[in-house]
């Protein structure tokens, strides 16, 4: 019988020692570390919200269906460095309202798929060339929207530029009206 004793004890012991313990509540020590926690944890929740719209405009843009195949430049408007801060990588910049919207993703694969190179062209001056970049700016709703331009040389002050695109890729088209104009004020490129 002390036989049994002593090989139970053994099998509790084992056990009571590989049995989750439960652990008790922690201590809150002040309520500043448990807001720096929850700034944290907004923090972590708006990255990865950002990374998941990120992911689903690839996903978009991956796909031709109900892809825009024409986008209309309607404004424009000379990038602010205060703003939007690396925008114009040391070139003068210009922010181009899309006129067509149907979300990030096929903003993206538009500006990937068509010819991305434009001539800002004013009477009597050199012309000066434009790029855009790949996707542009825009609010979570879409309600603002640009493309960047990026300038190859600046603009004569007070001249007034026509925006000509050179679509060079037929099936994606860029359309600019003739009425819309660049003028370059000599306090802003």
């Amino acid at each position: 019988m002390l036989k049994n004793a002593l090989g139970l004890s053994l099998v509790v012991g084992i056990l009571g020692c590989a049995a989750p313990q439960r652990a008790g509540t922690p201590a809150i020590s002040d309520s500043g570390s448990v807001g720096k926690e929850v700034a944290q944890l907004k923090e972590t929740l708006a990255r990865l919200d950002n990374r998941l719209g990120h992911l689903e405009s690839e996903v978009a843009a991956a796909s031709a269906e109900n892809e825009l195949t024409e986008m209309t430049i309607d404004k424009v408007l000379w990038a602010d460095e205060t703003v939007t801060p690396g925008l114009s990588q040391g070139k003068p910049t210009l922010l181009g309202h899309v006129k067509e919207w149907r979300g990030f993703g096929k903003m993206l694969r538009f500006t990937r798929q068509a010819d991305q190179n434009f001539i800002l062209e004013a009477d009597g001056h050199p012309p000066v060339f434009a790029n855009t970049g790949e996707g542009g700016r825009c609010s979570a709703d879409g309600s603002t929207r640009y493309v960047m331009f990026w300038l190859d040389g600046d603009l004569v002050p007070n001249a007034t530029y026509h925006m000509r695109p050179q679509n060079g890729k037929e099936k994606y088209r860029w359309s600019v009206p003739a009425d819309l104009v660049v003028v370059a004020f000599d306090a802003k490129r």
